[in-house]
């Protein structure tokens, strides 16, 4: 990307030029590196033309503030992200900057305003899943996918934080045992295990189940005269619930 920087320069390129710059800044804070990126991120900031750009590269440059400690501009660079994002309608940028959002209300202790960004967040990743994710190979990928799993992460964190432990073990429920969960549901509407479908490379799954929530792991244990253990690991915690009948 730097050399590719380099020539757009040499050429007056300056379409190009702000391209390359913000993709070399946002490759700089993605590894550590984030005041090298900032001033790069600025520099193309003031020539974005589109919605959808805007809501990329604000969240882009609203993550770099906040690794190098400048929480109010951070902040008004993920509103930025935000409100762009939403009049673009891109759903799956929007969930990221939602996340990146939260992360900061996070970090200053606004847990109701984290709540609320990450849970806005969790709702688009469910509605991606249910509506974009027909085959079950996909489903088991997606709870893996690192935006996905991120939102899933935050929104236990900020739960546990807000000392709403039943919540936070219902969403980790409801973000660990999903793909299992679809899978079992089509198994009972077929009767039997879909044949491989040719056109996505994967097993195709009609139904979508949804997971347990508190009462109703309260009601399996007692069912089963057991205790139920449920665990959560993100990058930096492990949450662990005991739920007993």
């Amino acid at each position: 990307e730097a050399r590719g920087l380099d020539e757009a320069r040499r050429l007056h390129s300056q379409p190009f030029i702000d391209f390359l710059s913000a993709n070399l800044g946002s490759t700089y804070a993605r590894n550590g590196q984030a005041k090298r990126g900032i001033p790069l991120l600025e520099s193309a900031m003031g020539s974005l033309k589109s919605d959808y750009l805007v809501c990329i590269r604000a969240d882009q440059l609203g993550e770099a503030y906040r690794q190098v400690g400048r929480l109010p501009d951070a902040a008004a660079q993920f509103d930025r992200a935000v409100a762009a994002c939403d009049r673009d309608h891109a759903l799956a940028s929007l969930a990221g900057a939602l996340d990146d959002r939260s992360q900061l209300e996070l970090q200053r202790a606004a847990l109701d305003t984290a709540w609320a960004d990450v849970r806005r967040a969790l709702d688009l990743v469910e509605q991606s899943r249910a509506h974009l994710v027909a085959a079950d190979a996909y489903k088991t990928g997606y709870i893996s996918a690192s935006q996905t799993r991120d939102t899933y992460d935050l929104a236990v964190t900020v739960l546990m934080r807000r000392k709403q432990y039943q919540q936070a073990m219902e969403v980790a429920e409801q973000g660990r045992a999903r793909a299992l969960l679809d899978l079992l549901a089509s198994g009972e509407t077929t009767g039997h295990v879909a044949g491989l479908d040719a056109a996505q490379g994967g097993l195709a799954s009609p139904r979508h189940a949804a997971a347990l929530d508190y009462a109703g792991m309260l009601a399996q244990a007692a069912r089963l005269h057991s205790t139920i253990l449920a665990y959560w690991l993100t990058g930096s915690r492990l949450f662990i619930w005991v739920a007993r009948p």
